[in-house]
């Protein structure tokens, strides 16, 4: 029948799919101008939806996660995905300010980089690269997917309950004449701190009731919500959730302390940070996780409070802010990122100069996919830290 015909239609339109009801050139005329005058016509609607919809979200006050929104697209599923993928490339050109909206390019190979993506990120564009198809990734790497609760790996309808940082600048400067062993038990004797309270804040939440927060279980979306009633408390549900313990100053952290081989160092420490994160995770059979934290504003209160605290000598004049493993650029791209990642929950952050070619950008994002580095960000212009 003419619907099993048109069900066949895959990339393109082939008439050839209609000929047993084609009974002349002119018909033949009439299918091929309508599916072109209709593909058009679905073309500018999506343009002008998502058009607003991006505008919508970007100038939308959440009241949380710094009003930041993350949206993933692919370019390596089908036709349609691809058609809108490259509808929404458009726009993301097009619009002079999404300060507010992250997009996630997810590739599975380099040769599936549209001249779009490579264009937007030219141009300074809000843009991340991710080559791991599976996780879903919040806008600064923060990534939910292992569950102590479920065997099935998944990002879907879960979510970070609660974030603390922990200032390892900090600590790192009160151990400068320490042994390293001291700053061992420090760190950790900090962790289980930091633990404590994670767990404390999560008991606090799981105490309430569904029917306390409506629209955070509207239509189910979170893991799970389904099964619990609404006079019910909701701890199913959050426990498949995750606490995130965020890092701050581990690069000043590594030069205060007296170990020579700072690159060993700090796999050591992401070593010894993550053993305990495990560990918290298979004791309270709740999820942690560790980031990064690339909140600015924390990053400049806490070392404006260390300079106040040990005075500035210990700090370049300059500096106003704690600066982030997580960032580097075109010359010091090395294999020690994937490291990084595997211990941590982080984007890379690779700083190329403000007037770097097309052409240049794919050759990083090709010996970025290449070291292994599975999501990061390419800027244009000089850091700041």
């Amino acid at each position: 029948s003419l619907s099993r015909s048109i069900h066949r239609l895959e990339k393109e339109f082939d008439v050839v799919l209609f000929s047993d009801y084609i009974l002349n050139d002119k018909v033949k005329k009439i299918f091929e101008s309508s599916y072109i005058d209709s593909l058009d016509q679905i073309k500018d609607d999506i343009y002008i939806s998502l058009k607003n919809f991006l505008k919508n979200l970007n100038e939308f006050d959440y009241y949380m996660n710094n009003n930041q929104t993350t949206i993933s697209i692919n370019f390596d599923v089908d036709y349609e995905s691809s058609m809108i993928s490259d509808i929404y490339m458009k726009v993301i050109s097009e619009l002079e300010e999404l300060n507010n909206v992250n997009t996630i390019v997810k590739l599975n190979n380099l040769d599936s980089i549209p001249n779009s993506v490579l264009n937007c990120i030219s141009s300074n564009k809000n843009i991340s690269i991710s080559f791991n198809s599976n996780a879903e990734y919040f806008s600064n790497g923060e990534k939910i997917y292992n569950n102590v609760n479920d065997e099935e790996l998944t990002s879907k309808g879960r979510c970070i309950l609660s974030t603390t940082s922990i200032n390892l600048g900090r600590i790192g400067l009160s151990n400068r004449t320490k042994s390293i062993e001291e700053f061992y038990l420090q760190l950790g004797n900090i962790l289980d701190f930091t633990k404590n309270q994670l767990v404390q804040r999560f008991d606090l939440q799981a105490s309430k009731y569904k029917n306390s927060f409506p629209n955070l279980f509207k239509n189910n979306l979170i893991m799970d919500s389904e099964k619990v009633e609404n006079s019910q408390k909701i701890r199913k549900v959050l426990k498949n959730g995750v606490l995130n313990i965020s890092l701050v100053g581990l690069n000043e952290c590594l030069n205060f302390l007296n170990e020579k081989d700072k690159n060993n160092l700090k796999i050591n420490i992401l070593k010894f940070i993550n053993n305990k994160i495990t560990q918290y995770s298979e004791d309270s059979r709740l999820n942690f996780i560790i980031s990064e934290t690339k909140d600015d504003y924390i990053l400049k209160e806490l070392l404006a409070i260390d300079k106040s605290i040990y005075g500035t000598d210990y700090f370049e004049k300059e500096k106003k802010k704690y600066s982030l493993i997580s960032t580097t650029d075109e010359e010091d791209i090395k294999g020690n990122y994937i490291d990084v990642q595997k211990f941590i929950n982080t984007r890379i952050d690779i700083i190329l100069r403000k007037n770097s070619s097309e052409k240049k950008i794919l050759e990083v994002i090709s010996r970025a996919r290449k070291l292994g580095i599975l999501f990061f960000k390419i800027k244009l212009g000089k850091d700041d830290n």
